[in-house]
């Protein structure tokens, strides 16, 4: 049985996926029998299938392309497809380094279904400073790489990536596997290489995403509402979370160009959905959450932009973070 399926997504990646690919096929050779690579082409427009032609004489490189479904889509029918014990994911603008080698080199417990990379080693896991820590998105736990998830582990619990839900769904997904998992472990290896930029979605505005966003919380309270003890403790998470998520929409929300268009997307946010408290929030963040409350938008979106103009000034380069 192989070892490892490396599902990646890929949708209009003609500038990125030849250098993702050969940083695999270059850190692995020498164990390339253990590996499969599932490449998933969502329907790519550009000349992302030509640039995937020269891996064709591979025959652990298996391209499938579908229609435009969006990434949830395209890495569920990867985990469908799967044949190795273990899948992880790369992004199709992401890269490897010769750390990739040691993943295949792992030795771990039958029990296991989740490891988490690039962790402290062999650290004991309290379950509710994960989900605590993949809620808030340290360390990267929220992200669907820098993980081995059990294929067989999966598919028994069915889990799968939300494709109602534009942004969140790969924390979903691994809360999920958190919380289903009867044993996880870490390991300090280090071999992931992420491409930070300001093209992705988190730096656009979607008015789909006002409704994904309420999808995101109806499917986090059904997911903490399975959990049998600290009823408490996840209620206190769910109502904490929500405050900060009408912050989170302001913020994407300031990406639109025109007032007149903000000031719909404002509007659009159902304050009785989220319940936002003001204990939850820090100063800023309550400042910004009485502006939206007191409907004094033009105001609000004059501060929304001078913070945002401010982050993209100072991610302006793009540039690789070593994980």
């Amino acid at each position: 049985m192989l070892k490892i399926s490396i599902i990646i997504p890929v949708y209009n990646a003609e500038k990125y996926i030849n250098e993702c690919i050969d940083s695999i096929l270059k850190n692995s050779n020498e164990s390339l029998y253990q590996i499969e690579i599932i490449i998933i082409n969502d329907g790519s427009t550009d000349h992302t299938l030509e640039k995937l032609e020269k891996y064709k004489k591979n025959n652990f490189i298996h391209t499938y392309t579908t229609k435009n479904q969006g990434v949830s889509a395209a890495r569920n029918y990867g985990i469908k497809l799967a044949k190795g014990e273990w899948i992880t994911f790369i992004d199709a603008d992401d890269k490897v380094t010769e750390g990739f080698i040691d993943l295949l080199k792992l030795n771990t417990n039958k029990d296991t279904t989740l490891i988490i990379l690039n962790y402290q080693e062999g650290l004991i896991l309290n379950k509710k400073d994960l989900v605590e820590k993949t809620l808030s998105t340290q360390d990267y736990l929220s992200a669907p790489f820098l993980k081995l998830y059990s294929t067989s582990f999966l598919r028994k619990e069915r889990i799968l990536f939300d494709t109602k839900i534009i942004i969140g769904e790969d924390l979903l997904f691994n809360l999920s596997a958190i919380l289903k998992s009867k044993k996880i472990e870490t390991t300090n290896i280090k071999y992931y290489l992420y491409r930070q930029n300001n093209t992705s979605a988190t730096k656009t505005f979607n008015p789909r995403l006002i409704e994904s966003d309420k999808n995101f919380y109806r499917h986090l309270v059904k997911l903490f509402n399975s959990q049998k003890n600290n009823q408490k403790f996840y209620n206190k998470l769910i109502n904490c979370e929500k405050s900060k998520a009408i912050i989170s929409l302001i913020t994407r929300i300031s990406f639109v160009d025109s007032f007149n268009e903000a000031k719909v997307q404002y509007q659009n946010i159902d304050i009785s959905f989220y319940k936002p408290k003001y204990r939850y929030l820090a100063t800023t963040q309550k400042i910004i959450l009485y502006l939206l409350l007191n409907k004094l938008y033009f105001l609000l979106f004059i501060i929304m932009k001078f913070r945002t103009s401010i982050g993209k000034m100072r991610n302006k380069k793009e540039r690789f973070i070593k994980l």
